[in-house]
């Protein structure tokens, strides 16, 4: 199933299983999900950006900003989970 600005869009008919997800609750998961993701990433991938661009390597900056979005991302991972 293709997403389509942040929209599920089914291309062939739903399965059983299918058509009981309440797509419009992970629709709006992912949108609310992607806007945490870019508030708590966006200053630290800012700061690396600066850091590279500049020829330094920023090994403490990129650690920061993987464990970020790891963190952010298990929410959408634990949420998809629930919802299966």
């Amino acid at each position: 199933m293709p997403v389509i600005d942040g929209v599920f869009v089914a291309n062939v008919p739903l399965t059983a299983a299918e058509s009981v997800v309440r797509f419009v609750d992970l629709n709006s998961h992912i949108l609310r999900q992607r806007a945490a993701v870019e508030a708590a990433t966006l200053p630290i991938a800012r700061r690396v950006g600066f850091l590279i661009g500049s020829g330094i390597i920023p090994v403490v900056q990129v650690r920061e900003l993987e464990a970020k979005l790891g963190a952010a991302l298990m929410v959408t991972y634990r949420f998809g989970r629930d919802e299966a």
